[in-house]
């Protein structure tokens, strides 16, 4: 039993200059050797409580101790690591690990993280993944701009005390960085009568340049229809010639 406890400690001693990193690094490969020696400490702690109950009374009910099953470090950086390495479907599980710890008895600060990880889910994409999906068009450039902002924005967002449900509070963050300027506001497409704009100059901003309306086309913020009667306005074009250049361009 001693000779347990003093290998216990020798595992649990740096070389005076350690960062609890390299420590944790150090111990990550003795997880099952450090799982043995909870296993047996518990084991030994079992009988000392059933011996000592059995001594006073051979009635006693007999006194299970259940050992540790696994290793689990607390570290907010060793858990950091973790979530950079995790495989995409395990990387939520790791991040919220990541933020209780970092995060520990803030519960506000780890609300605001829960939030943003659902508000933009690219916050878990590493950057090569990213550039992968954006570019398959499953996100766009604001989705990359929400990212970049959801945990300044969202803290803005709960602070306030206003909205309670998910859609609502999504919603009012979006609100907030179109106010800074950071998202532009979108324009509902829907709401315009294309056959009876005639010029450029009766489109709204983020609809007068072709560019714009392909990448709207691209990220399914409107139909093939609307791109070819505004490409129609745009180019000062007919539909055929508006429909060879959706073509053109492999859309």
């Amino acid at each position: 039993m001693l000779g347990i406890f003093l290998y216990f400690i020798y595992l649990h001693q740096g070389t005076g200059n350690e960062s609890a990193v390299a420590k944790e690094l150090r111990l990550e490969p003795r997880q099952d050797l450090l799982v043995d020696i909870g296993e047996s400490l518990a084991r030994t702690i079992e009988d000392y409580i059933n011996n000592k109950q059995q001594l006073r009374n051979a009635k006693e009910k007999h006194v299970a101790v259940v050992p540790p099953a696994y290793y689990e470090t607390k570290s907010p950086d060793i858990l950091k690591l973790y979530v950079e390495q995790s495989l995409p479907g395990e990387r939520q599980r790791d991040y919220m690990m990541y933020v209780k710890s970092k995060y520990l008895g803030n519960d506000f600060m780890i609300d605001v993280h829960i939030k943003a990880m659902l508000y933009a889910p690219l916050l878990l994409y590493k950057n090569d993944e990213a550039m992968a999906v954006i570019a398959a068009g499953s996100y766009d450039t604001d989705d990359i701009k929400r990212r970049d902002y959801a945990i300044m924005v969202l803290q803005e967002v709960l602070r306030s005390g206003q909205y309670q449900d998910y859609k609502s509070i999504f919603e009012a963050a979006d609100a907030l960085l179109i106010e800074w300027g950071i998202l532009e506001e979108k324009t509902d497409v829907g709401s315009l009568d294309l056959d009876e704009i005639t010029s450029v100059d009766e489109l709204p901003e983020d609809l007068d340049e072709l560019e714009e309306v392909l990448t709207k086309l691209l990220n399914n913020e409107i139909s093939r229809d609307e791109a070819k009667k505004i490409i129609m306005i745009i180019e000062g074009i007919d539909e055929e010639e508006a429909e060879a250049l959706l073509v053109d361009t492999e859309l």
